[in-house]
């Protein structure tokens, strides 16, 4: 499936965090949202990706506590739904190659606020 149901992914994050079993944030961080990433990069050291990422948007994994509401949202706003029928219309248009689409919130320093999720122009 081109677009992965990151969602599942992001409510175990707030599902961890919230049993506080020891295991900090960025531990539980680095588990849940970096580990499906490995077989992207299988040469690069798993802690690079996970900086990469964090450094061009990421969520901080101190925003644990907003990802569930964010996630409610992007659901309501039929986000991945929307990426599927885009990345379908693309690919076709343009003859591309099959792609994995990762959706993720980006750190609240970069998401503007009362804004809501653009819709597709037809």
């Amino acid at each position: 499936m081109p677009v992965i149901q990151t969602q599942n992914l992001l409510y175990k994050f707030v599902e961890l965090c919230e049993e506080k079993s020891g295991r900090g944030a960025a531990t539980i961080h680095a588990e849940i949202i970096g580990a499906p990433l490995k077989k992207l990069f299988p040469t690069i050291n798993p802690d690079l990706v996970q900086y990469e990422l964090l450094r061009n948007g990421l969520f901080q994994p101190a925003e644990w506590k907003n990802i569930k509401e964010t996630v409610q949202q992007m659901e309501a706003e039929n986000v991945w739904q929307t990426v599927k029928q885009e990345y379908k219309l693309l690919k076709k248009r343009w003859d591309g190659p099959k792609v994995s689409i990762y959706i993720f919130p980006v750190k609240n320093a970069i998401a503007k606020p009362n804004k809501k999720i653009p819709k597709k122009i037809v």
